[in-house]
């Protein structure tokens, strides 16, 4: 079995986590959603190949993607919404929405194959379990 790889992975992180910054331009967000669309593509179609060193990598950073921020103040969600404010005024709604789609269905390629991985092992289990106890 061949290996596939995702060499550049700390750069993809690196261009998805730059979405936060305020002045992106609206090209480099709509780059980015390409590009995890691509991504998102092609770990869908070689997840089987991808070393276990490179299945965590991925579930690592979906889990930090999704994982609950508690220190929000009232401070913070007010700038939240304000910057949602300024973002559908300024027209740009349009690539946030982009984005959102683009990196829902990334978290979602990388749950699911990680929940399929959990389910072919506990088949390999529950078959080496039915095996032992049909040997004892």
């Amino acid at each position: 079995m061949t290996t596939a790889t995702f060499d550049d992975f700390s750069d993809f992180v690196k261009e998805v986590r730059s979405v936060k910054r305020k002045n992106i331009p609206r090209s480099k967000i709509v780059s980015i959603s390409k590009h995890l669309d691509e991504r998102s593509k092609y770990i869908k179609e070689n997840w089987q190949n991808f070393s276990l060193e490179t299945k965590e990598e991925l579930r690592q950073f979906v889990y930090d993607i999704l994982k609950p921020k508690t220190n929000f103040s009232l401070i913070d969600q007010i700038r939240g919404q304000c910057l949602l404010f300024v973002l559908k005024i300024n027209g740009r709604e349009k690539e946030l929405f982009l984005f959102s789609n683009a990196l829902d269905s990334f978290i979602d390629n990388v749950l699911d194959l990680t929940e399929q991985d959990q389910f072919k092992n506990y088949g390999i289990l529950n078959t080496l379990l039915k095996e032992s106890k049909t040997s004892f």
